[in-house]
């Protein structure tokens, strides 16, 4: 090859390789900043879950509270709290429905079991290990 020619090819290249770099790092800037404002939006979400949340237990554990004072009677109590709060539930689903970036909404508790989700299938499997089993898997009592 001529050295016109390997100068054109080397030129050539050079820039190919810069273009690439510049481009690769102008790409990863929009994600990042995508990601982060991805964040900041359902950040807001996730705070207003959490007040509603907190409403659904106050106003239910003053209505209804606990029959004794074991963890267990309290957190039979959170649970009802929170699964007859329906304005909870409205606030879980209209996220659902108007949040492009999320797919879901759930409420668990410390030991992760969820006590409140828009997952249907989430749902109806925690159900089934709460004090309905028997009747989720067979679809009648335990009893018959």
């Amino acid at each position: 090859m001529r050295l016109k020619t390997k100068l054109v090819l080397a030129a050539t290249g050079l820039t190919f390789a810069i273009v690439l770099v510049l481009s690769a790092l102008f790409v990863s800037e929009l994600l990042r900043q995508r990601i982060e404002q991805t964040a900041a939006a359902n950040d807001v979400l996730v705070h207003e879950v959490w007040l509603e949340m907190r409403k659904a237990v106050e106003t239910g554990l003053r209505a209804n509270p606990p029959v004794d004072r074991s963890d267990e009677a309290l957190h039979a109590a959170v649970v009802d709290a929170l699964r007859s709060q329906t304005a909870l539930t409205q606030v879980m689903n209209t996220i659902v429905r108007y949040s492009p970036t999320v797919q879901d909404v759930s409420v668990t508790d410390a030991h992760g079991l969820t006590l409140l989700s828009t997952d249907r299938i989430l749902w109806i499997s925690r159900r089934c290990s709460d004090s309905v089993w028997r009747v989720c898997r067979t679809g009648r009592s335990r009893g018959r």
